[in-house]
């Protein structure tokens, strides 16, 4: 078996709300409309052991939680 790999989620802003994107995704998995919202759905990812990666409006780390 290969070794499991750490993985980073993101939440980003875009002009229609925010996302939560894994890291390596072509796609966010959904869209928001409020921060609060996409940083509340990240939860369920840091059970699973993901690092999650908080973004600003203007695209800079606001907050890098690690599990």
């Amino acid at each position: 078996m290969s070794m499991s790999v750490k993985k980073r989620v993101h939440v980003i802003k875009r002009t229609d709300g925010w996302v939560v994107k894994k890291e390596g995704a072509d796609r966010a998995s959904r869209k928001y409309d409020t921060k609060q919202e996409a940083v509340e759905s990240t939860k369920s990812y840091r059970q699973k052991g993901h690092d999650i990666v908080i973004h600003k409006k203007d695209g800079t780390i606001e907050k890098w939680a690690k599990s």
